[in-house]
């Protein structure tokens, strides 16, 4: 453990701290030991602060957020690999105040250096992807030049272990690593033509392609799925020479050409905060629709009663008319209210072949909230059910339909900082063969400072057993009501459950566990007759663990075609 930085302790201490004691009145005596005695306080210490009072003011927030770079400094490297899940934090101080960033960033850059010289040679990618969204790039630059020289020392140790196992997996876990160096600009073109160049003449040799082993009679495994699948993927490495390229097409010459999925360039798009929006009119004649004797869905808690209405007017319009009823005086209508700005923003980009649901609007009456919406025909466990018990199969084509439109859904979604936390089949509508997304009540739209402590902070488990992802479901099988999540990632281990059981109409639940993943991947693998696109966008968005999974964004770059990749809403 080092010494705290001196420049970064003077701007604490000295500017950030004198701004933040103008408001210790506002802080809870409880809390007052962060004026006191500061530099004492543990990382626990210090987060629990800024989660009970960095919302008071951005003067507290920012000091607390001071406070804790520098003990992450001192700390470095932190236990536990555990020093990358405060990058995105110190990342969003230094951006909101540009004034102290030469400062921030000059104490931070040895703390990473000393992260990446201990940490595990398979969270360098990891590190490449935050420390690529540093600016202006010079700032980083000594980082840079470390994690280069890191990288090419593992890329050798990859290369040497292939070049010992001769196994198709060990070729494959160089090119990946390879190419994920280069998505995040490093400078190691020339590992891959080294790589490139070896594991081509690898796949010479494994499958006889030279006839060597046929003159000597000795025996051929060749594997042409495989190694064609590999040659794809070696053609995505940057800057490959002539040479190779040479290669390549001897050896498309003898086994084919590959048909499977290729990732197609995927560009990283910040995010913003859906905005408050007035609704579009929809002409509703309310004076024509009349409602079903009895409710389609009711719940009570001691707080509130949840009522859902269907309305059908003379000419066969359908409304769903969801009504929250208050049994206390002291219920907080916030998630309500949140629940209202999320349905008009989708709602004014509804269309009929998008999954965005249209609104009608909001009534209130003395402890009551109506919201109004369109009906669908039936949502989609129900479908499935019914199809399963018919022995109906869903066209793979319409399958590959609702999925290039779902993950169109969740991808704008995201980009707005709206998390839905209970994605399920029972939440997704079926109406005139697209797909609606429904109940947004325990939805989240975040704002990028809570998304930046979403790695360090616990928040409330929320969802529906058997579709969570593993890290809410193992915390709640334990009977834990908090855990370390990020709501993006989570949502997307959910819609990969739906995807998965859209394909096979089996249950899963039971399989979302960290400990029963291998199963779930079994589940992927015994797939057949959709394309192949699905079968590898679905084994990456069940990863067991968050930070292997890709965003919502990510995912559309997974869609692929034999006749090219399908445009989507963000490209």
């Amino acid at each position: 453990m080092s010494e705290f930085p001196g420049d970064l302790l003077l701007l604490t201490i000295d500017i950030l701290k004198t701004n933040a004691s103008r408001y210790e009145a506002q802080i809870p005596l409880e809390c007052r030991k962060i004026l006191i005695n500061p530099i004492e306080l543990n990382l626990t210490e210090i987060i629990n602060y800024y989660y009970q009072i960095g919302n008071i003011n951005l003067d507290i927030s920012y000091y607390i957020l001071a406070l804790m770079t520098l003990r992450v400094c001192k700390e470095a490297p932190i236990v536990n690999n555990k020093g990358i899940e405060f990058f995105d934090t110190i990342k969003y101080f230094m951006d909101n105040r540009p004034e102290y960033k030469l400062c921030i960033m000059n104490a931070y850059t040895i703390a990473v250096i000393e992260e990446l010289s201990h940490g595990p040679p398979n969270m360098l990618p990891q590190w490449a992807e935050k420390i690529s969204t540093i600016t202006p790039e010079s700032l980083a630059e000594p980082i840079k030049n470390w994690l280069e020289l890191r990288y090419i020392s593992r890329t050798y140790t990859l290369i040497a272990e292939m070049q010992e196992s001769q196994t198709l997996s060990s070729m494959q876990e160089v090119l990946d690593f390879i190419k994920k160096g280069q998505n995040f600009k490093l400078k190691i073109d020339h590992l891959g033509n080294t790589s490139a160049a070896q594991i081509l003449e690898n796949i010479i040799n494994l499958n006889d392609l030279r006839g060597f082993k046929k003159i000597l009679g000795e025996p051929v495994n060749a594997n042409f799925d495989e190694s064609r699948k590999l040659i794809s993927f070696i053609r995505t490495i940057d800057n490959l020479d002539n040479e190779n390229k040479e290669k390549i097409e001897f050896i498309e010459e003898k086994i084919g050409f590959s048909k499977l999925f290729q990732c197609h360039d995927y560009k990283k798009i910040p995010k913003s905060q859906a905005p408050i929006e007035d609704l579009k009119v929809h002409f509703i004649d309310w004076s024509k629709m009349s409602r079903e004797s009895g409710p389609i869905y009711a719940h009570s808690t001691n707080m509130v009663n949840v009522t859902i209405w269907r309305s059908r007017s003379t000419s066969g319009q359908v409304i769903v008319t969801k009504s929250y009823t208050f049994l206390s005086e002291n219920f907080d209508t916030s998630s309500i209210n949140n629940e209202i700005r999320i349905l008009t923003y989708l709602s004014n980009r509804a269309t009929d072949t998008n999954c965005f649901l249209k609104y009608y609007g909001t009534d209130r009456e003395l402890g009551k909230v109506n919201l109004h919406m369109e009906a669908g025909e039936k949502n989609l466990m129900d479908f499935l059910t019914e199809s399963k018990r018919k022995g109906i199969r869903i066209e793979p084509q319409i399958i590959e339909k609702w999925i290039i439109s779902l993950l169109n859904c969740f991808a704008e979604l995201s980009l707005k900082s709206i998390y839905h936390c209970d994605i399920k089949p029972h939440n997704i509508l079926v109406t005139n063969n697209n797909l609606k997304l429904i109940d947004f009540s325990i939805s989240k739209i975040q704002e990028e400072r809570e998304i930046t402590l979403a790695a360090t902070l616990e928040n409330p488990i929320q969802g529906t057993k058997g579709y969570m992802a593993p890290e809410l479901q193992d915390s709640l099988d334990v009977g834990e009501r908090f855990a370390k999540f990020k709501p993006g990632k989570a949502d997307v281990f959910s819609l990969g459950m739906t995807f998965l059981q859209m394909i096979t109409f089996e249950e899963l639940s039971g399989l979302n566990k960290f400990s029963r993943n291998n199963e779930l991947m079994d589940k992927v693998s015994s797939i057949n007759g959709y394309p192949g696109w699905i079968k590898v966008l679905l084994k990456a968005m069940l990863k067991p663990t968050r930070d292997q999974r890709p965003s919502f964004n990510k995912c559309l770059s997974f869609i692929s075609i034999e006749s090219g990749p399908i445009p989507t809403t963000l490209t």
